[in-house]
């Protein structure tokens, strides 16, 4: 590689486009995987040889925009320029609006394979160095240039290690909660198209890891949007339909069965349906799609198991805290309001610690912390143990056990999903989750003193009657 010899040895030159081409294919073929640059074992002996390199590349090909390049020169320059986006250093003239600009500019001109793919690559690793590249994409307009329909085929006609890159684009791109407004607005049809290749491709497919990394970025962008837009059903129901229900069915469903994906996709899934809009979390939790009011709605008692389940799953791990149990339990909490058949479905198991489908799995990191548990013995009339009675429902005792846990937003959550579960009585909650457990949300809800009215009224009584 001469230019890049010529870099470390602080050498400068003018060189031909055959020289820059057999330089540039070069380097994206020995450095396809590296993530670092500038070593012994690198391409460039310090930052300031890396530094002159792409300055060059940035005169050669950026700033002297007339030359024409053609569609290999092209492909391979970006396909160099992503690779050095990964390190931050002496990179700083590429990550700016002038390289978005030409980056777009001529993906619109050379919709070659090799462009369109390292040309997004590009735009990928700029967004996730500085958002604001992203907003100005989006607010631009330029990612309204980009997107036409040959480019969105391209990447979701059919799946293949490159389908998630449309993806990861359209996650960086809805981070920002105005850009995640304009993108749902624009793009509707697009997102729409990405959902429907996604339940095509996971019911056709084996679930190889390119796959994998397309469904999940899927959802990651799906769930920007949705937290964005927080409130504005009528967008969001364009997006949540029917079709997209049924495939987070099949996926949650899958991936409670098949524990070793749940993490990389399954998680992501059930984030994005717990965001959604608390219809359509209703009719995904029925087995009758808008069902007739007069008719009695079926739960998905199938589905919904497997979200009991990984929220009990996933207490073991506090890193999945704020990033999954408490968009689950808020979206769980919304459509108990509104559905009485799934509240009372949930009260059955949780609480009375009936008509479970199935036995729910306690980690063993959790289950040797329960204060009660101890194998085979029963509850003795020395523990009062009316709401923490893990003989019969192991369950409930683990959400206990979280009740009162450091962590604020599952704390608060927790409590007003157990509260919501109760009918929000003061009296139910506090028998069936114990006044030593309840006392702290109370507090904070300023119930307390209902509470403690109730318990003195009950100690006089009894006092009385002995």
């Amino acid at each position: 590689m001469k230019i890049v010899e010529d870099c470390n040895d602080g050498v400068s030159a003018t060189y031909d486009e055959q020289t820059w081409l057999n330089c540039l294919r070069e380097f994206n073929l020995n450095y396809q995987t590296a993530f670092e640059f500038v070593g012994d074992e690198q391409p460039f002996k310090n930052q300031e040889a890396k530094k002159n390199f792409m300055d060059q590349i940035w005169e050669r090909v950026i700033k002297d925009n007339s030359a024409n390049l053609n569609t290999d020169l092209l492909g391979e320059t970006f396909g160099v320029i992503r690779l050095l986006l990964r390190e931050k250093a002496s990179t700083n003239k590429f990550v700016s609006e002038e390289f978005v600009d030409f980056v777009v500019q001529n993906m619109n001109q050379n919709k070659s394979d090799a462009v369109i793919i390292e040309g997004t690559k590009c735009l990928v690793n700029t967004s996730h160095q500085n958002n604001s590249l992203a907003s100005f994409l989006v607010q631009s307009g330029k990612l309204n240039q980009l997107v036409d329909q040959k480019y969105a085929d391209f990447f979701v006609k059919e799946i293949s290690s490159t389908s998630f890159l449309l993806c990861r684009l359209l996650f960086y791109c809805t981070i920002n909660s105005n850009d995640a407004n304009k993108v749902a607005i624009d793009q509707r049809s697009l997102i729409q198209d990405i959902c429907s290749a996604a339940h095509t491709a996971f019911n056709q497919m084996e679930l190889s890891s390119s796959l994998s990394l397309f469904l999940s970025d899927t959802f990651k962008f799906i769930y920007n949007v949705s937290i964005h837009n927080e409130g504005n059903n009528d967008l969001l129901m364009t997006i949540y339909t029917q079709q997209l229900g049924q495939f987070v069915k099949q996926l949650i469903l899958y991936c409670n069965e098949n524990k070793d994906c749940f993490d990389s996709l399954g998680k992501y899934a059930l984030q994005t349906m717990m965001c959604a809009p608390t219809k359509f979390n209703i009719n995904l939790l029925s087995v009758q799609q808008d069902s007739p009011q007069d008719q009695e709605v079926a739960i998905d008692k199938d589905v919904l198991f497997a979200i009991i389940q990984q929220i009990i799953y996933k207490l073991q791990d506090p890193e999945s805290y704020s990033d999954f149990i408490v968009p689950v339990l808020f979206g769980l909490h919304s459509s108990i309001k509104e559905s009485i058949p799934l509240r009372d479905v949930l009260y059955d198991w949780i609480v009375l610690n009936i008509n479970w489908t199935k036995e729910v799995v306690v980690p063993e990191s959790i289950l040797m912390t329960l204060k009660y548990f101890n194998g085979e013995v029963q509850r003795t009339e020395k523990e009062n143990l009316e709401a923490f009675d893990i003989d019969t429902n192991l369950a409930k005792a683990v959400l206990i056990k979280y009740m009162n846990v450091t962590h604020s937003e599952l704390r608060n959550i927790l409590n007003q999903f157990l509260f919501r579960l109760c009918g929000e009585s003061v009296d139910t909650f506090s028998r069936d989750f114990g006044i030593g457990n309840s006392i702290g949300f109370l507090a904070e809800q300023g119930l307390l003193g209902q509470t403690l009215q109730e318990q003195v009224t009950k100690g006089s009584s009894v006092a009385e009657n002995k």
